[in-house]
């Protein structure tokens, strides 16, 4: 008669248990992105102080080629948000219903952005299908 009640007593213990071990184990894993975020932005800091004290020119800025990274990719192509508001916030359905009210050279800022961003197949197809479908 007592079976149950002591099954149900150690079903609690036992996701109380868990509920910590996942606790402890998502703090773990938010310290150790807290620890890499301040390395990152100390390591960034200190090298920008380094260049800016070494009164050095500035780098030269990197040429897209095929092969080059998307995560260089990422800060080359100019953001596209003074045509579209909050565009990186949009679904790919949405910016695809406002591609027919863009002229061609601002669906191609948007091409270039989203090539180097995101690289929706969806928008890109449209934009293509849209430039295709121009006069000439």
């Amino acid at each position: 008669m007592l079976a149950p009640l002591g099954a149900l007593l150690s079903s609690v213990q036992e996701r109380e248990a868990l509920s910590d071990l996942a606790r402890k184990s998502l703090e773990e894993r938010a310290r150790r992105a807290k620890l890499l975020g301040d390395l990152s932005v100390g390591y960034a800091m200190a090298s920008l102080k380094k260049i800016l004290e070494a009164d050095e020119p500035a780098p030269a800025p990197v040429e897209v080629v095929e092969d080059t990274p998307v995560a260089m990719k990422l800060e080359l192509a100019p953001p596209v948000d003074d045509l579209v508001n909050d565009y990186d916030s949009l679904s790919a359905s949405q910016v695809v219903a406002l591609l027919d009210s863009l002229g061609s050279e601002e669906r191609v800022r948007v091409r270039d952005y989203e090539a180097s961003h995101r690289g929706r197949r969806t928008i890109l197809g449209k934009i293509e299908s849209l430039e295709r479908k121009k006069p000439s």
